[in-house]
């Protein structure tokens, strides 16, 4: 999977599309190929990953929800197919198995427990359908301790790009700007120059691509805030200049 996920960051920047990528922080072999790709655009502007990348420490689940929440949409998800509520002492057990867990893994294995007595747990595991949950669940409640959710940020980036005026076109951004690692680690959620993005999300069991199309285009005094900063590429550590390359 790794060297498929590093083949797609090239690729994109091959049809000139923007990289976005999510990425659990508690897998650090995904997490070097990121990082790495990030790193080697910084020399290459041809090579490697164009685009953003944040971390969800420990896991996309954890860092988007709180687990009475992950709790909440589990029991909504069985009760479209068994058309039943459960009890106070349903949800209490349930809670007594997964409330220790430390991240999604942890999380579905003590569902996975609570099942010897909750039967109708069975079968409901991490996955596709899992995750359109938890994406249907962060719009209707944007807010994690009064907080944006992280997934929410980033969706919400991707609907203001189409709004952008005072365009800059891919090959201008991606010649005067690299990713800005330390903003990605920081986990400060912005956006980049837009125009075509990629949008991942690689988490413990898969990886998954979306294609969005973006109409409009970061202008450029924006782009040190957003997550890219100036640079000349010959340099193995990129040189901040005030705004310009």
């Amino acid at each position: 999977m790794l060297t498929f996920f590093r083949d797609s960051l090239q690729a994109d920047i091959k049809d000139q599309i923007y990289s976005v990528v999510i990425i659990d922080g508690d897998l650090p072999d995904n997490v070097k190929v990121v990082v790495g790709a990030a790193r080697v655009n910084q020399t290459s502007e041809n090579e490697g990953m164009f685009g953003r990348f944040f971390l969800a420490r420990p896991d996309f689940e954890l860092t988007n929800f709180e687990k009475e929440e992950l709790e909440e949409i589990l029991w909504k998800w069985v009760a479209e197919y068994t058309e039943t509520s459960p009890s106070q002492a349903d949800r209490e057990l349930l809670h007594s198995c997964v409330k220790d867990a430390t991240g999604s893994t942890d999380f579905f294995a003590g569902v996975g427990y609570a099942t010897r007595s909750l039967p109708q747990l069975t079968g409901y595991e991490k996955g596709e359908e899992w995750g359109a949950k938890l994406i249907d669940y962060a719009w209707e409640h944007p807010f994690k301790q009064y907080r944006k959710r992280q997934l929410i940020e980033a969706a919400e980036l991707t609907i203001r790009w189409e709004k952008i005026i005072h365009m800059e076109r891919y090959d201008v951004s991606k010649n005067l700007y690299m990713i800005d690692l330390a903003a990605c680690r920081r986990e400060r959620i912005r956006g980049l120059a837009s125009g075509t993005a990629s949008a991942y999300v690689v988490d413990g069991t898969r990886s998954g691509r979306e294609r969005n199309t973006i109409t409009g285009r970061t202008s450029s005094v924006m782009m040190r805030e957003v997550g890219l900063e100036a640079c000349h590429r010959s340099q193995i550590r990129p040189r901040i200049q005030d705004g310009s390359a």
